[in-house]
């Protein structure tokens, strides 16, 4: 078996289903070897818009993800929480706190680590002078 000698994280997409099939997923990456696995509340629907799971519901799949790693006894088993809830949304401003609210909700459920997709970074202007 070929590996490499850095810790990987695989996309687990939702999870490929609900909470119940989510232990034979999280199973299945750790017998691969991964340090983690990315989990996001995004449903595909094979659409442009972009529309989340309710939010319980995914807090439940990461619970299940972490109890999952728990009692195979990797507790160094990381879970990244993805959320698509600033896109989920017409007005960003709304989409935003959705997203921040989504983030600390996975956070306390289990997740390690928690990802906001279609953040924006600002730059200032090259003509832009910040001493003037």
């Amino acid at each position: 078996m070929e590996s490499v000698d850095v810790p990987v994280m695989a996309d687990a997409e939702d999870g490929y289903g609900g909470p119940e099939e989510l232990i034979d997923t999280v199973e299945r990456f750790m017998q691969t070897g991964v340090a983690g696995v990315n989990l996001e509340d995004q449903i595909p629907d094979g659409k442009n818009k972009i529309s989340v799971v309710d939010g319980d519901l995914m807090g439940q799949k990461i619970i299940v993800a972490r109890e999952t790693a728990d009692v195979k006894d990797n507790l160094d088993f990381i879970i990244n929480a993805r959320t698509d809830a600033l896109k989920s949304t017409v007005d960003r401003s709304v989409g935003l706190e959705l997203a921040i609210d989504r983030a600390n909700q996975y956070l306390e459920t289990g997740a390690d680590i928690a990802f906001i997709t279609y953040v924006e970074t600002f730059r200032r202007s090259k003509n832009h002078n910040s001493r003037s």
